[in-house]
């Protein structure tokens, strides 16, 4: 076999690999052995049947299993005699556009990819602080209260005047220029003054009437408004108030413990079970931040380079599945409607490709440096931590580390995260430019409303 590597175009290599006749013969012989094995024709023996007869009845077939055989393997032998480490599915064209012919030799192009080469840089070059955190009691006293909110109950206020955090219910009708939009009108509408998703300026001007009040709510729709042909338009709502209401918590006691599943009723325990709730939820967020920090660091390091685009293709499906597959899950859907409705909300290939051209070079440094690292495995300490903050959300946490260790298939999941942070572990040790301290809030409430 010859190999020559006619020319390369960034990451794109073209070869001509040229095969010895004998090595036609042997893919040949074995394509007619193959065929000889399920070939039925009439008036012959099956598996005797001449090589002439079966090859005017089956020579198409024979040919391609041949070709087929001949390109993987002399392809596969040809990139690793060039040390080309491929990416994605190589493209091959016959010269001349000639198929293999017996007792001649054979030659066929192909356009391939090839990752790059990362020459790795040191990590303790990198300008990345550590993340820390800890679970306080104010913490616990916030989701205390946060709980106390999902089982509240709203009473009507006779005679009260709508406020911050009141619920108010209203009728009103909207009108632009004299004319009711569609859309614009509502009965027994309820919202939470403070907490309104609508027209900025619309529950303000709620604040201080009473129900039985009529009143006109004046506001401007914002220019980067949902409804295109509302934007920017000002508009006048006429408007009666119906009821407003209070928020009614529930008491912090034996029953309300029990609710939220503390068998025994007890403070002390519905604390102690909040407390490693947090700390779970904690642990994650601090992970996600550390791992994110060196990322980006790594990727400031490195800067651009040319990726793969067949990986950067993968990647961008990989991408698209997981939104699908979050999609099916949160709404119970179908796939085909999932995708149906990312197809008609616009969703397109080209919107992720930022991202996946991003994700493809975080993998390629990430290899490099853990081969670099020769580090294949997860510090056992870190691999055993993993399994025992997952199992401490089971009932019997004891009997899922059982049951996990024994999942092959789980464990390897695991193995792979508890890696991935054993790598991020490393680097932050030899990269750390000290330590930041946040707070829960900041880490795992961060970007959600207050």
């Amino acid at each position: 076999m010859q190999v020559s590597i006619d020319k390369e175009e960034g990451l794109k290599r073209f070869l001509t690999i040229t095969v010895e006749a004998k090595e036609v013969n042997s893919k040949y012989d074995k394509a007619f052995k193959d065929a000889s094995k399920h070939a039925k024709i009439d008036g012959f023996r099956k598996g005797h049947i001449p090589a002439n007869i079966l090859f005017q009845y089956f020579g198409q077939s024979i040919t391609e299993n041949a070709l087929d055989d001949l390109v993987n393997e002399t392809l596969y032998n040809a990139t690793k005699e060039k040390d080309l480490r491929v990416a994605g599915q190589p493209r091959f064209e016959l010269v001349d556009n000639k198929l293999p012919i017996r007792d001649q030799d054979f030659s066929y192009k192909v356009e391939l990819e090839v990752f790059p080469e990362i020459e790795v840089k040191p990590v303790e070059e990198l300008d990345v602080k550590s993340v820390t955190s800890e679970i306080v009691d104010s913490d616990v006293e916030e989701l205390i209260d946060s709980l106390r909110h999902q089982r509240s109950v709203w009473q009507a206020k006779d005679g009260a005047a709508a406020a911050d955090g009141c619920q108010v219910c209203l009728d009103y009708t909207g009108r632009i220029d004299g004319q009711e939009f569609e859309g614009g009108s509502a009965k027994a509408y309820q919202l939470i003054i403070g907490k309104s998703a609508m027209i900025p300026g619309f529950a303000e001007q709620i604040v201080g009437h009473k129900a039985g009040d009529e009143f006109t709510i004046k506001v401007t729709f914002p220019e980067d408004y949902g409804a295109e042909q509302l934007r920017g338009k000002a508009a006048e709502f006429e408007s009666k108030l119906l009821s407003v209401s209070e928020e009614v918590l529930p008491e912090v006691n034996a029953e309300f413990f029990k609710a939220y599943g503390v068998k025994d009723g007890k403070e002390e325990t519905f604390r102690a079970e909040l407390r490693r709730n947090l700390d779970r939820e904690l642990s994650g967020a601090v992970k996600a931040e550390n791992r994110t920090r060196v990322i980006d660091a790594l990727l400031k390091q490195y800067g651009e380079f040319d990726v793969p685009a067949a990986s950067v293709e993968e990647e961008i499906d990989r991408l698209e599945n997981l939104e699908v597959e979050q999609m099916v899950n949160m709404f119970h859907i179908k796939e085909k409607d999932a995708r149906a409705f990312m197809e008609k909300r616009g969703s397109k290939r080209e919107d992720r490709r930022g991202i996946a051209t991003r994700n493809v070079r975080v993998t390629l440094v990430v290899q490099a440096l853990l081969k670099s690292m020769d580090l294949r495995e997860p510090d056992k300490e870190i691999l055993d931590r993993e399994i025992e903050e997952i199992a401490s959300a089971y009932e019997k946490p004891d009997e899922y580390k059982r049951m996990i260790r024994s999942d092959r298939k789980a464990m390897a999941n695991l193995r792979s995260m508890a890696l991935d942070t054993t790598f991020i572990t490393r680097v932050m040790a030899k990269a750390g430019k000290g330590e930041e301290h946040k707070s829960f809030k900041e880490l795992v409430r961060k970007g959600q409303p207050a």
